[in-house]
């Protein structure tokens, strides 16, 4: 692997002459030199605003890039008729690549994207038994093309075809194929590849460091024979998508793609403060042994900023620990703004509890939502454009919902083993007439369902709830929607939804500060002035010290929560949790996990809390 020292530069906006990674470490201000960038190529340079093209990682991203160019009065503006028309994601411009020329691939304008998780893992088991092999064939299928794994097995490929087969039928690919599919295209037609790269002369980049295998074929077809036009910028500290095929790899031999590269760094830190900054360094460095070498970062504030441990008996402790110095705090004045960042949705309720009863109005991040909002905006959906993939995410969502005699996926006795796999493949035959031209998905589902009992079982459901939204009872709705998808079968169910329907803050009272609980990856481009981490247990943090790989992407993930904190940083871990935090029996005696146990004394202090004392506050 070729990392090489990079060289710190004020102003890499104004480099020019051949491909540059720019190294910028959070909050060194990577948004402002992407800007810059711009400005500099249409107003210094002259290049004409339809020969840029700018990759952000989200829509917000790319909003957030817009916004700085249309801010009046600051460096980074540029006007209106100066910038360019493609900011977008990657996804995008791949979904535009083949939308743009979607006949070369066997479809027609105005191309679907399957986005949801549970959709695809359906399809893709539906994939795997038409083609005569099984559901786990079906999920290493799955994993094999989110990852972008170039050397699939044969059945992979097989599950895979039949998979883009179901797609093709409802002129529809899945999130993957924006990028794959694009990649086909532009490989095979030069004139498409010429286009598209006239629009690439000059192509930004940014987080760089969690592109994944297609999306670096990517920028490679664009950039073929113009890479002194590529401006890309990440972090490899940050590199946290492993799990969809992310890879710091390609960051860090970025010299190898790209011979002659200029690799530069921004080293001024202006959100951390240095106590949190050098221990979050701390984490990455000691976990993550093919990190880049980096220049060690420079500050603007003088004050170190608080770094905190919190050893707490509970979690119910540690939830009422951190209501109480969050209201505090914000009471006080001394911070405005807070992040409660947990390692998944499961970690939020006793929070949530804890900061109401203590009068702290707060937010849950959207990735957090209730799930029974989200199974009802899916129902919405389906009864509203009744698409044969929305009428397979219906059928979806009530085989996983134990409403019916298909048994879990879970199962170990080799009877319902097979009697899962039966009820499996009668669902995925309901594909062939689709496929064939001849009907919808619902109406193969309703031809089909006299003849199976499992078949009759589904249909039986879903016209229930068609039935009954159909007539606009609302109680009979309910009922259906029950009956089907096992939702609003408790009070606590039907109210977690109402509450989801809340777009404001205002759960729990009126405190002064905002409070925002998220997860881990979803606080990545977000800052707080005070940040607690929750969960921080041996165990979960990572999950298996001696795996070195996935150990290292939890040190990056780490990093990154870590970094939101511009002021104070409080991280907290229970010496017991609840199975409805961890997926395990009720844990007792946990240990603290070793990214807390690493960190350097002189810049963090610990506070122990005793089963019996009262809390105190951070």
């Amino acid at each position: 692997m070729n990392v090489d020292t990079p060289v710190v530069c004020e102003e890499p906006f104004r480099e020019s002459g051949r491909p540059i990674l720019l190294l910028a470490g959070p909050g060194t201000g990577k948004t402002y030199q992407l800007a810059r960038r711009i400005q500099f190529l249409v107003d210094s340079k002259g290049v004409s605003p339809d020969a840029i093209t700018v990759i952000t990682f989200t829509r917000e991203a790319a909003l957030a890039m817009r916004a700085k160019l249309n801010t009046r009065g600051k460096a980074e503006f540029v006007e209106h008729a100066k910038q360019p028309t493609n900011i977008k994601t990657m996804h995008s411009l791949g979904h535009q690549i083949v939308d743009e020329n979607a006949r070369l691939v066997g479809l027609h304008k105005g191309v679907a994207v399957v986005t949801d998780p549970l959709l695809k893992k359906g399809l893709m088991r539906d994939a795997a038994l038409l083609v005569g092999l099984t559901e786990g064939d079906g999920l290493a299928a799955l994993n094999d093309k989110e990852t972008a794994n170039v050397q699939p097995t044969v059945e992979s490929r097989k599950v895979q075809e039949a998979y883009s087969n179901i797609l093709r039928a409802c002129n529809a690919i899945d999130f993957d194929d924006q990028i794959a599919l694009a990649c086909e295209i532009l490989a095979t037609h030069p004139d498409v590849l010429a286009a598209c790269k006239n629009r690439t002369r000059h192509l930004l980049v940014d987080e760089y460091q969690d592109i994944n295998a297609d999306q670096h074929r990517l920028i490679t077809l664009l950039c073929r024979d113009q890479s002194d036009g590529l401006f890309a910028v990440g972090d490899d500290d940050q590199s946290i998508y492993g799990f969809r095929g992310g890879d710091p790899t390609y960051i860090r031999t970025f010299s190898d793609a790209y011979p002659g590269a200029s690799i530069l760094q921004l080293q001024v830190s202006r959100r951390c403060l240095k106590n949190i900054l050098d221990c979050a360094i701390s984490v990455v460095s000691r976990f993550d042994t093919e990190r880049a070498p980096k220049v060690a970062p420079r500050y603007t504030a003088e004050e170190p900023g608080l770094v905190q441990i919190w050893n707490c008996p509970s979690e119910k402790r540690e939830a009422n620990l951190i209501a109480k110095a969050i209201f505090a705090k914000a009471a006080s004045g001394d911070a405005a703004d807070f992040f409660v960042l947990v390692p998944n949705r499961n970690y939020v309720q006793p929070l949530s509890q804890a900061l109401t009863a203590n009068g702290v109005a707060h937010d849950v991040g959207a990735s957090m939502a209730s799930e029974e909002w989200d199974i009802l905006s899916t129902l919405k959906s389906w009864l509203d454009e009744p698409s044969n993939l929305a009428t397979r995410h219906a059928i979806e969502l009530i085989l996983c919902a134990g409403t019916t005699r298909m048994p879990s996926a879970r199962v170990r006795v080799d009877a319902k083993k097979e009697l899962r796999h039966e009820y499996a493949s009668q669902v995925a035959r309901l594909w062939e007439p689709v496929l064939g031209g001849n009907l919808t998905l619902e109406k193969s589902l309703e031809d089909a369902s006299p003849a199976s009992a499992h078949l009759e079982e589904l249909w039986s459901l879903t016209a229930g709830i068609k039935h009954a939204y159909s007539n606009g009872d609302v109680p009979s709705f309910l009922g259906a929607v029950a009956d089907g998808v096992a939702l609003f079968k408790s009070i606590d169910s039907f109210y977690r939804c109402l509450r989801a329907l809340s777009s404001d803050a205002s759960r729990g009272g009126a405190s002064p500060g905002r409070v925002r609980i998220l997860t881990f990856q979803s606080s990545k481009g977000l800052e707080a002035e005070c940040v607690f981490i929750v969960g921080l247990e041996e165990g979960t943090i990572p999950r298996d010290i001696l795996d070195a790989q996935t150990t290292a992407e939890a040190a990056r993930l780490v990093f990154v929560a870590m970094t939101r904190a511009k002021r104070e940083l409080h991280l907290t871990y229970a010496r017991t949790r609840t199975g409805a935090s961890t997926y395990k029996p009720e844990s007792r005696q946990l240990k603290p996990s070793p990214f807390i146990t690493i960190l350097p004394n002189d810049q963090c202090t610990t506070q122990y809390v005793s089963a019996g004392e009262k809390k105190k506050s951070a």
